[in-house]
């Protein structure tokens, strides 16, 4: 079984060793429970409330991509082992030429 991207978040927090990435500031509106939630972790983890909240959203999107659902769509785009595979019907074709789009300034 594979690991949760949240586990792998608590261990990076844990050993100090959140990546750095470019980040963009963004205004959220949270829950109050939520804010409450976020605050104990910075806490507890000695992080900045701002950390949290982008490490929560980044984890959170990856672990939404690698569960988004497959599809199977009428077209073939490849035989792998004499299996006819087909292509992905489902949302993530979208985002991902959604994503594109937008990183090109579309």
């Amino acid at each position: 079984m594979v690991a949760s991207s949240f586990v792998e978040l608590l261990k990076d927090w844990e050993s100090r060793q959140l990546l750095r990435r470019q980040k963009v500031v963004r205004s959220v509106s949270l829950f109050d429970t939520d804010v409450v939630k976020i605050k104990a972790l910075a806490s507890v983890y000695n992080l900045p409330e701002q950390e949290v909240i982008a490490s929560i959203i980044h984890h959170g999107l990856f672990e939404l991509e690698t569960r988004m659902p497959y599809e199977k769509g009428s077209r073939v785009i490849r035989i792998e082992e004499g299996e006819n595979i087909y292509e992905d019907a489902g949302m993530m074709p979208r985002y991902i030429d959604k994503i594109r789009e937008i990183t090109r300034g579309g």
